[in-house]
């Protein structure tokens, strides 16, 4: 009950109570005989009621006024509230966070092809690059002359110095040849080729790696084996894609990555997780793509790439080792382990995964969705830190080559 109607209800029991005194009054003065004596009766017992009503009317206030207190009290405090919560200042994004929103992106995406610009991600240009000492630069020199690679990676203006600055200063420096196909100039990355772009936007990938290979034909064709395309957050282990391409067969028109059975009749290789052209297949795609391929810039990038090669006749290979495990991976290393992985994944991917970590081979390749924090971590504890007792796997285990079997193979 609110304190106005409390106030109404104690008004109205005075004018009922003033109005029985006056009836009262006037029935005793017409019937006592001594009207002198019994004038007084009726002036007294209004009295008394009086009394009555201004009790009931305290009464009724007393009993409100702390409910109306209170009342006050929380809404003034719900107020303060509202408004410290409007005013508090925005968090920074920390890496955890950065993770954790990475891991929301991919998992509302209805597959591996981003509808958005490159450029929008979060990246962070305030990570350095930093020269760490080089003694696990040099462990793998003989395989790398005799398996040339030549590494080209797609990037773009606003990315140079917050993505491809740091692939040149971890996994990109073990290339033989390290490219970056942009298409701006920037003095802060060697090699980088300028492309004559219609537009820098994620509808024009597909035109961006048709003039990549074009140029890296054109110049390059001749100073290198295989060539693998790679984004500019992907991370590479060069040594081991050296270790895995020295069984294979250059002068064959074959490409390997991570396969995708979808859109394509005989899958496709993903473009986040990179993928490596024989010298063969770079030959066929340059001087006979042009009129069998898409011939606009629009479109998926690794679709577009999968169908030409497939209409070039060069065969998508399978990377694998010979447990099933996989050598490029299109997510993150801690999406695959913690098997973390988004519904699109097991809808796209060609093979069976075998779950956790034994879904990445030992020989890993690539990994995507590599920030620059966690690039130059991956490449520490690559290159630089070194268990005490521990021989290299490659003196103690055979990690080969996994034959294609039809029934690793996913249903489409």
């Amino acid at each position: 009950m609110t304190v106005g109607s409390s106030l109404s209800k104690s008004s109205s029991m005075v004018k009922q109570s003033s109005a029985v005194v006056t009836s009262e009054e006037l029935a005793m003065n017409s019937s006592h005989p001594n009207t002198q004596t019994s004038a007084y009766q009726p002036l007294t017992s209004k009295m008394i009621q009086m009394k009555d009503v201004a009790y009931t009317r305290r009464r009724y206030l007393h009993s409100s006024l702390p409910l109306f207190i209170a009342g006050i009290l929380i809404g003034f405090s719900l107020a303060l509230l509202v408004i410290s919560a409007m005013k508090k200042p925005q968090q920074p994004i920390t890496y955890g966070r950065f993770l954790q929103l990475q891991r929301m992106m991919l998992r509302n995406q209805k597959g591996p092809h981003r509808t958005k610009d490159e450029d929008d991600d979060i990246a962070d240009e305030s990570v350095k690059p930093k020269h760490f000492h080089d003694h696990g630069d040099n462990y793998s020199d003989d395989l790398s002359n005799k398996v040339r690679v030549l590494c080209w990676v797609m990037t773009s203006p606003k990315s140079h110095q917050s993505k491809a600055v740091h692939v040149q200063m971890t996994w990109g420096k073990r290339c033989n040849i390290l490219l970056f196909m942009s298409s701006k100039e920037d003095a802060n990355l060697t090699n980088l080729v300028a492309l004559p772009m219609d537009a820098e936007d994620r509808n024009h990938l597909w035109q961006k790696t048709k003039l990549a290979f074009h140029h890296v034909y054109d110049h390059y064709r001749d100073q290198a084996d295989w060539f693998l395309k790679a984004d500019d957050d992907t991370y590479v282990i060069v040594e081991n894609l050296r270790h895995f391409l020295s069984r294979q067969n250059s002068t064959k028109p074959i490409y390997f990555g991570h396969k995708f059975k979808t859109l394509v009749e005989q899958g496709y290789m993903s473009g986040g997780a990179g993928y490596v052209l024989s010298r063969e297949s770079l030959d066929r795609f340059a001087e006979r793509g042009a009129q069998i391929c898409r011939q606009d810039a629009g479109g998926s990038e690794d679709v577009n790439m999968g169908d030409c090669m497939m209409k070039l006749g060069v065969e998508a290979g399978n990377s694998r080792d010979k447990y099933g495990s996989e050598r490029f991976l299109p997510l993150t290393a801690g999406d695959h382990i913690t098997d973390r992985l988004p519904d699109w994944f097991f809808a796209y991917t060609a093979y069976r995964q075998n779950g956790g970590e034994k879904t990445i081979s030992d020989s890993v390749i690539s990994f995507h969705y590599t920030d620059a924090i966690m690039m130059h971590l991956l490449d520490f504890m690559l290159y630089h830190v070194r268990p005490y007792g521990l021989y290299p796997w490659y003196e103690k285990e055979d990690i080969g080559d996994e034959p294609n079997r039809a029934s690793d193979v996913t249903s489409h």
